[in-house]
């Protein structure tokens, strides 16, 4: 979410925030997750940590579909297309405050 509320202020709109974020954030989330699942896999063969190894795997997978295509249609779905306010700057603010004097 942080990564579409940065693509908002740089000035995209709703729709292309969206898309963007999840293309720049699809191989961080993918290989961190399929890093630490392929390291569970020799886990799976042994008695004692197949359970944990499985749900774990288990568990990276639905985090990584769930990060990757539920939230952002749920954001979607929250956010209208309406552009972000920006700040103001500083000369806005002298003037404003100018003529009200």
């Amino acid at each position: 979410m942080d990564q579409i509320e940065l693509e908002r202020q740089n000035g995209l709109g709703l729709s292309e925030a969206i898309k963007s974020a999840t293309i720049n954030r699809t191989m961080a989330i993918s290989m961190g997750a399929l890093t630490t699942a392929l390291g569970m896999i020799p886990l799976l063969s042994d008695l004692l940590f197949d359970q944990m190894a499985a749900t774990i795997i288990g568990g990276l997978a639905a985090a990584t579909v769930l990060s990757l295509f539920v939230m952002p249609a749920w954001y979607r779905l929250a956010y209208k297309e309406s552009p972000l306010p920006e700040a103001s700057s500083t000369q806005d603010i002298l003037i404003t405050s100018e003529q009200k004097a």
